[in-house]
């Protein structure tokens, strides 16, 4: 029986122990390779975050601006928000647009002129047109425009709304 068991053996391709564990090695490394690759990459994404925050945008709030009956067609009419800034509103016939009145070049104050119908910087003779585009001056050459600002109108009560950041708190 002897010689007939080293013949079957013989006969029967042999298997290495040594190159079945290799491959077993290999699939493990790698698979834990992979792991390790997407762990570090989530930690370090997360330690970005945490270092670079988002910004948030600053908390604002809704103030009554009159009645849009109150708005002439071609007329800027100006109000003040909580903290005492200007700010244009305008209505034409694509309804109504609010500007804020400092120039995007030095922070002077724009005024409209209704018989030239723009709105103009006096610092550098800045010009925009009445979309708070600047179409002469400094503003002009630098592709700036006047900040606009978030207008609503109800359409039930017809009251106008703009948007303006919430006035900082102080404790008396």
């Amino acid at each position: 029986m002897g010689l007939k068991d080293n013949a079957e053996n013989s006969s029967k391709p042999s298997v290495s122990k040594d190159n079945e564990d290799t491959r077993r090695d290999f699939l493990t490394k790698l698979i834990i390779g992979v792991g390790v690759a997407i762990s570090y990459g989530l930690f370090a994404a997360e330690g970005l975050l945490f270092l670079l925050p988002r910004r948030k945008k600053p908390p604002t709030i809704k103030i009554y601006a009159g009645r849009l009956n109150q708005y002439k067609e071609g007329s800027v009419q100006t109000y003040y928000d909580l903290e005492g800034n200007e700010i244009m509103i305008k209505r034409d016939d694509s309804g109504l647009k609010a500007f804020s009145t400092v120039c995007p070049h030095l922070g002077c104050r724009v005024h409209w002129q209704a018989d030239k119908n723009e709105f103009f910087c006096p610092c550098h003779r800045g010009v925009f047109d009445s979309d708070g585009v600047a179409i002469a001056g400094p503003p002009a050459a630098a592709g700036q425009k006047l900040r606009e600002i978030s207008i609503e109108v109800d359409n039930t009560s017809q009251i106008v709304y703009i948007e303006v950041k919430e006035p900082k708190r102080t404790n008396i």
